[in-house]
């Protein structure tokens, strides 16, 4: 019998850890990226549109994921998160949208630095970086004065995860399309060519997709 309990006890005391071990094994990174990631770029195109529906619906799935822990869990300054979401809910609330995109360009970003499995998804959180290059000088862009300053290291941010993903890439249409676009972005914030830079921000979205798709 008292080999019984000591048993029954030992179990009692690895059981959180092994039910814990199995929870961690059953987390799928590139998921939880997307949970924290998505709703900021719908709700950051959506704005970028003036779409209000569609805003409202990004924010409703924000609150979702929010209520459901994802953010908490899988962001290493959850305090820091939580502040600046409220400041994107009062943009939105005041139908602000220029601000809309701003904080929603930075959240996205945000989210990006502080994702708690960033080690696991190197070459995704590249990728990601690029998508964000486009976002940001879309948001930049529709600024009612419009900071280049901001807008050149939005492009560098973008160029520099470029420069390390290049490597891997073997298609020689994709490499110059991305070469090209570099030349074009800089070339573009040289004139302040608010323009043509809002093109090469389209582009940029675009591309990232393919470079994506290529890496499958």
């Amino acid at each position: 019998m008292k080999k019984l309990v000591l048993l029954l006890m030992a179990l009692v005391l690895i059981a959180p850890g092994f039910a814990q071990t199995i929870t961690k094994s059953k987390i799928n990174p590139y998921q939880r990226l997307d949970q924290v990631l998505s709703p900021f770029e719908d709700m950051t195109e959506y704005a970028l549109g003036y779409n209000t529906s569609g805003v409202t619906e990004a924010l409703n799935r924000i609150n979702k994921v929010d209520k459901e822990l994802i953010f908490k869990y899988n962001l290493t300054d959850y305090h820091t998160f939580s502040q600046k979401l409220v400041s994107l809910k009062k943009a939105v609330a005041s139908h602000n949208y220029k601000k809309v995109v701003l904080e929603s360009a930075a959240l996205f970003k945000f989210n990006m630095t502080h994702f708690i499995y960033a080690s696991h998804l190197t070459r995704q959180l590249h990728l990601e970086h690029m998508d964000y290059m486009g976002y940001q000088v879309l948001a930049l862009l529709k600024q009612d004065n419009v900071d280049w300053n901001a807008v050149s290291n939005a492009a560098a941010i973008g160029q520099q995860n470029w420069l390390i993903l290049r490597t891997q890439v073997k298609d020689y249409n994709l490499k110059d399309s991305f070469n090209q676009l570099f030349k074009g972005m800089q070339l573009s914030i040289k004139q302040k060519n608010a323009g043509m830079a809002t093109i090469l921000g389209k582009l940029d979205l675009s591309l990232v997709d393919v470079l994506e798709s290529s890496f499958k």
